[in-house]
């Protein structure tokens, strides 16, 4: 079984909400919707991403992780149409 880690971000309500709504649509748990999210962003940026210093990630490393997580939020977000600003919101009722 793979090893997980437990990661604290914060992140914007608005962008929260929808990335559980996005997760839910798909039938899948936020987790794994995250994990996808990430993972298809990582595999969109390249290895241009990965070079962290040896001592750790410094604050700029982990804002620029969190900027990446929300861009990958909405990047997965706009590809399953979770009703990003912009775009009409449909009932399912």
């Amino acid at each position: 079984m793979a090893e997980k880690k437990m990661v604290n971000v914060r992140l914007n309500p608005g962008l929260w909400g929808r990335a559980k709504a996005a997760a839910g649509h798909r039938g899948i748990t936020l987790e794994r919707w995250m994990s996808e999210a990430i993972e298809a962003h990582l595999d969109h940026v390249g290895d241009d991403a990965s070079g962290l210093g040896s001592t750790g990630p410094t604050v700029a490393d982990l804002a620029w992780r969190v900027a990446a997580l929300e861009q990958a939020i909405d990047y997965l977000a706009s590809s399953v149409g979770a009703g990003l600003p912009g775009t009409r919101a449909t009932s399912g009722d």
